[in-house]
């Protein structure tokens, strides 16, 4: 019985091809490696993992089509990795896909256990940095605003397609939101202790809350995506729905709409525009992508609140906010702060913002801007971070 058992084993391993030994070996790979971190602890989301599959199982196909005879993973040398990357520039891939890819590739190295691969990955790209290098830093202000959107009238044509569309649009106009946050949203369950808590399609699953000042227009907003939600654990996708089935409803109706960036503004310019008013209304003063210099004049306060957009938008590195605000510049030497943001301690937990009033913008309609008079800061401006 077990010379049958054995034998039927080789001839099905025989039938599958040198292909197909390959991806069995990912696949044992991927149900210990796939869900996890490559550097720290914790898992990916789930983005990531989709993409890490795609990149992988493309590439062992290009290999084989290239005439590499490649049969079992633990066979992977340096000229099967240059291929790969050869192949990628064929292809004439953008810088910022290009580094997601060479990510990972060495990710995958790491998983078969050669880090001689990683070292001559690094010496490759060392040795060609245009290669992936990207730009992530804007010179430009990408929000709604700069494209001259009316945003009532936006809200009012998605809102004569589908309602639920237009309430996850004003979510991410009001908070910032992804739109797959947004859409992920349980408005029953996202407000606590007065702050909104952001826990439901992150980058990474990492949750985070809201540093801002909740105002009349938040709730209402609020009220609005609940009566979308029948029960407390609803999100803004309709019951029945699959993510990805109603993630195509959703930019199908965005390309209804005129929500595309072949015509200029997509979905993701309400986040730049939330978060560039953020910062306009902490410091009272435009981002360097809206002509401002604030990180010249003042680089201590300037920090301060590309820090609170920064966690804001959920990311942990302040330079990512660059990608929003605009360029930061080297702090000047002896530079004394004149705002109160120059004292703010840089966020570390997920506590509620001191008090304040932020009024209601609509349309092209924005923040109000608390000015700085004779080094004292205006009291809207008042931001204080419990810890």
């Amino acid at each position: 019985m077990r010379r049958r058992r054995r034998s039927a084993s080789l001839r099905g391993r025989q039938r599958r091809g040198p292909l197909g030994d390959l991806f069995a070996d990912l696949n044992e790979l991927y149900r210990e490696h796939l869900p996890r971190r490559a550097l720290r602890g914790g898992e990916v989301g789930m983005k990531t993992r989709r993409e890490r599959r795609v990149v992988l199982e493309r590439s062992l196909r290009d290999l084989h089509r290239r005439g590499f005879k490649l049969h079992r993973l633990k066979n992977l040398r340096w000229k099967h990795v240059l291929a790969m990357i050869e192949e990628w520039q064929a292809r004439s891939l953008q810088p910022s896909t290009l580094s997601g890819y060479v990510s990972h590739l060495r990710t995958f190295c790491g998983w078969l256990g050669k880090p001689q691969l990683i070292e001559m990955i690094d010496h490759y790209i060392d040795a060609h940095p245009a290669l992936v290098r990207r730009r992530t830093v804007t010179d430009i202000d990408r929000s709604e605003r700069a494209a001259h959107l009316d945003v009532r009238d936006m809200l009012e044509r998605a809102k004569s397609r589908e309602e639920r569309f237009a309430a996850i649009l004003a979510l991410m106009i009001e908070f910032g939101l992804r739109s797959l946050e947004a859409m992920l949203f349980r408005p029953h369950l996202a407000l606590r202790d007065g702050v909104i808590h952001v826990l439901w399609g992150t980058k990474g699953g990492r949750p985070r809350t809201l540093q801002i000042v909740l105002t009349e227009r938040h709730h209402a907003v609020l009220r609005w995506a609940q009566s979308f939600a029948r029960t407390r654990s609803d999100s803004m996708i309709p019951t029945g729905w699959t993510v990805q089935r109603y993630r195509r409803r959703f930019y199908d109706l965005c390309r209804q709409i005129g929500l595309t960036r072949r015509a200029g503004v997509t979905p993701h310019a309400f986040r730049h525009g939330c978060h560039l008013d953020l910062y306009e209304w902490l410091t009272g003063h435009p981002a360097a992508a809206r002509g401002g210099t604030l990180a010249q004049t003042d680089p201590a306060a300037d920090r301060a609140a590309r820090q609170l957009v920064a966690f804001n938008a959920g990311h942990a590195d302040v330079y990512v906010s660059s990608a929003y605000l605009g360029g930061m510049r080297p702090p000047m030497p002896q530079a004394q702060s004149t705002c109160a943001l120059s004292t703010l301690a840089p966020v570390t937990s997920s506590k509620t913002v001191g008090e304040g009033e932020r009024e209601a913008a609509s349309g092209d309609e924005r923040l109000p801007t608390p000015s700085c008079q004779d080094g004292q800061p205006a009291d809207a401006a008042r931001v204080s971070v419990a810890h």
